[in-house]
C-alpha cells in the first residue's frame, strides 16, 4: 500500500482556480508494476479486464483524493481509458466525455521520465495536452447518468452493456469508491 495521503486545501484550491494540479508522483513499485502493465491496452473502462487495476482504481489512494474533493455524497469510478500521446480534449472534461455528473478526473503519466504522475483536472477544465500516454480515470458523482455526446468518440460503447442514454450509473458496472 503506497504512503497515506491527504489532498490538501492548496491543492483543491489551485485545481479549482487553474482548472488541475500536480500532485507529482503517488504509488508503491507494485502500483508503478501495475500501471506500466497497461501500456499497451486499448479501448475503455481497463478496470472491467483486471480485478487488480478495478481495485487499485477504487482503493485508499483514490479514495482520499476524493475526500479531498468531494464535500457530500459518494463517487464512483465512472471510467477508465489509456489515452495516446499527445492527447488534447476537445474541451472541459464534462464537454469530453458521455456521462453527466462527473466530480473530477485523473490523468497518471505512463511513461519515463515522470512514470506515476498524477495530474488532477476539474469537471470544467480541459484535458491538458501532453507528449506522453497516459491513463485517464473519471470520477463521478454516485447519482451520474450516461448521456448522448458526440465529442466522446466511445459515447456508445456503455450500450453494450445494456445503457440507455439517461441511464444512472450501476453499481455492478461503475462501482461506488468508500470515502
Amino acid at each position: 500500500m503506497g504512503r497515506q495521503f491527504v489532498l490538501s486545501q492548496k491543492e483543491v484550491a489551485e485545481m479549482r482556480r487553474e482548472g488541475f494540479v500536480s500532485l507529482g508522483p503517488l504509488f508503491t513499485s507494485e502500483q508503478i508494476e501495475l500501471i506500466t502493465s497497461i501500456r499497451s491496452s486499448k479501448g475503455r473502462d481497463l478496470y472491467r479486464q483486471s480485478e487488480a487495476l478495478k481495485k487499485f482504481e477504487t482503493g485508499r489512494l483514490f479514495s482520499a483524493i476524493a475526500k479531498g474533493i468531494v464535500s457530500r455524497g459518494q463517487v464512483r469510478l465512472a471510467m477508465d481509458q489509456k489515452l495516446p500521446e499527445n492527447y488534447s480534449s476537445p474541451g472541459s472534461v464534462d464537454y469530453s466525455f458521455c456521462f453527466h455528473g462527473i466530480a473530477f478526473a485523473l490523468t497518471i503519466s505512463l511513461c519515463t521520465p515522470d512514470l506515476g504522475e498524477v495530474v488532477l483536472y476539474a469537471p470544467d477544465a480541459p484535458i491538458q495536452p501532453d507528449e506522453r500516454s497516459r491513463l485517464l480515470i473519471l470520477y463521478s458523482f454516485e447519482n451520474a447518468q450516461y448521456k448522448h455526446n458526440e465529442n466522446d468518440p466511445n459515447t456508445h460503447e456503455l450500450k453494450n452493456s445494456g445503457y440507455v442514454f439517461g441511464d444512472h450509473l450501476k453499481q455492478a458496472f461503475h462501482p461506488l469508491i468508500v470515502l
